[in-house]
């Protein structure tokens, strides 16, 4: 069985945009549903049960702000409270900030129209990404489990690391122990500088890929001598966690 294609939700009455966007999103590899507006939306997910990974809305549908009342529909429903939004518009501010209103509502992007398809495709590839780093660090601090690959344990709710079941001699910071769950979920695959910044965002200290050789210089140092063996460097690529065999 294959994987499932990542579910895009857009909501547009404007024919010519909302159809492109549907084919390049297509063509990207996305499965992808098209509504008009606020009463068909509301009916596709919330009585057919499709609950997108990612959604885009306009804000004007036909005459009336119909997308920021979507927006707060969305947060107001447990099951649809974490689905990322993005809001586009071709509407004039005049004066009122949307885009202020859009991330207040709970909007993770805004985009105004016209825009280049390539850049929103780029755009929500970003989100879903940063989405997903999201709930992975959210599932393990859950403290449901914890989380073991190889000699290496992490445990979220004391956010304690072991190796062979012994704590290490330093404790992780923060950004430290984020940094090596994202690794360790994603054993065995490279993870870019560039998508650790991404992921690692909310620490406000990790902006450039030299912070992400120093964060991860930091890791192996506290994982103790096996440290380098547990990650290895891809040249130029980026960072893995060795996955056992």
């Amino acid at each position: 069985m294959g994987l499932s294609l990542q579910k895009i939700l857009i909501v547009d009455d404007d024919e010519g945009i909302a159809d492109l966007l549907v084919r390049k999103f297509t063509k990207d590899g996305f499965e992808v549903v098209r509504t008009y507006d606020a009463p068909s939306t509301l009916k596709k997910v919330y009585e057919e049960s499709y609950i997108p990974d990612l959604a885009i809305f306009d804000i004007r549908l036909g005459h009336k702000a119909e997308g920021m009342d979507l927006l707060k529909t969305f947060r107001s429903k447990k099951i649809t409270q974490d689905v990322p939004v993005i809001i586009m518009t071709a509407m004039d501010n005049n004066g009122y900030k949307w885009d202020l209103e859009s991330f207040a509502g709970g909007a993770i992007d805004f985009v105004t129209k016209p825009f280049d398809y390539a850049s929103m495709i780029a755009r929500a590839k970003l989100r879903l990404k940063q989405h997903r780093a999201s709930q992975i660090l959210d599932e393990v601090a859950s403290g449901h489990h914890a989380l073991e690959v190889g000699a290496v344990k992490v445990i979220a709710l004391t956010r304690d690391v072991l190796v062979d079941e012994e704590p290490t001699q330093e404790s992780f910071s923060p950004e430290e122990f984020d940094c090596l769950v994202l690794l360790m979920k994603s054993a065995g695959a490279v993870l870019s500088r560039r998508r650790l910044i991404d992921q690692l965002k909310h620490h406000k200290s990790i902006i450039s890929p030299r912070m992400i050789d120093q964060l991860v210089a930091r890791i192996r140092k506290k994982l103790g001598p096996a440290g380098p063996a547990h990650i290895r460097t891809e040249r130029s690529l980026g960072y893995c966690f060795e996955k056992p065999a």
